[in-house]
């Protein structure tokens, strides 16, 4: 099997890390076949690293053992994966507003969604950028708001960058 590119949405990341993650066994399955050795993984770091340190929080309140476990688990997980952020990129302060749009109007909970346009808005320059990537994929476990939008999120990302975006999107 050749070596595929993957974009990992942060709740995967934390999919991973923590054993209690309802999406956990999914996750594991989809690491089992596609594993770190074999493929290319990244993500942007600075969006996962802030959205891991707030779940953890709610999840671990009190539990200083168990958060430094997590903290180190998480920590060599983004190490292993490279480092994917545009946010200094001309076609970001375009890009990103109006995948959030999209996001907005079309959630299914009450959550902002700008981690989720900033990872989306970082995956689809990494795909803009890269003619070598091998079947860009964006992981994630967000059925409702990424997955089920997803054509009108390309459609958004395509408009932006004048292109059609070959980034797809993958459900865990």
């Amino acid at each position: 099997m050749t070596a595929m590119d993957f974009f990992l949405d942060s709740g995967l990341i934390y999919g991973l890390v923590d054993e209690r993650d309802r999406h956990r066994t999914r996750i594991q399955i989809f690491f089992e076949y596609l594993d770190f050795d074999s493929h290319n993984f990244v993500s942007t770091r600075r969006v996962v690293d802030r959205e891991l340190k707030n779940i953890r929080r709610k999840r671990t309140e009190g539990v200083s053992r168990e958060e430094r476990e997590y903290q180190r688990m998480w920590t060599h997980l983004l190490d292993i994966i490279g480092d994917v952020d545009y946010i200094e990129h001309y076609l970001f302060d375009r890009l990103f507003p109006n995948i959030r749009e999209v996001l907005e109007n079309n959630k299914q909970d009450d959550n902002p969604k700008d981690r989720d346009a900033d990872l989306l808005s970082n995956a689809y320059l990494w795909d803009y950028h890269r003619d070598e990537l091998d079947t860009p994929q964006f992981v994630t476990i967000d059925r409702n708001d990424i997955i089920r939008n997803q054509h009108e999120i390309k459609n958004a990302a395509d408009i932006c960058l004048s292109c059609d975006s070959q980034l797809q999107m993958t459900p865990v």
